[in-house]
């Protein structure tokens, strides 16, 4: 019985891994394949991107589109480069880009309003 019982355990276990490391070779945004999201990746697509030398299998595309519009272009290059500078980017999103909300500046205390009809002329 107690074979038995180690024998499922085991399979279940091997099952688990199997998926999980599948799972983990799709990662959005990790093209290089190496389980992380690093500037070898964004180097990698803008190889890409750039015709060199470098070819991507299914599973590169597939985490190449992080822009996830189907196709492999500049959107994703600057996707992927907005989220390894910290932006507030999903991977895997498409829509519109967002942009850095900038922050006031309290020391522009000295600002001058002009008027619309003076810069008319």
């Amino acid at each position: 019985m107690k074979k038995k019982f180690a024998v499922v355990i085991s399979c279940i276990v091997l099952a688990i891994s199997f998926s999980l490391s599948a799972f983990a070779a799709n990662i959005m945004g990790d093209i290089f394949t190496d389980n992380k999201i690093d500037t070898k990746d964004a180097v990698k697509l803008a190889q890409y991107l750039a015709q060199w030398n470098v070819t991507l299998t299914a599973d590169e595309k597939a985490a190449a589109d992080v822009f996830a519009d189907g196709k492999i272009d500049l959107k994703d290059s600057v996707k992927l480069a907005q989220f390894l500078a910290g932006w507030d980017v999903t991977l895997g999103s498409g829509g519109s880009t967002p942009t850095p909300t900038p922050t006031p500046n309290p020391d522009e205390s000295n600002d001058v309003e002009i008027p619309a009809d003076d810069l008319l002329g």
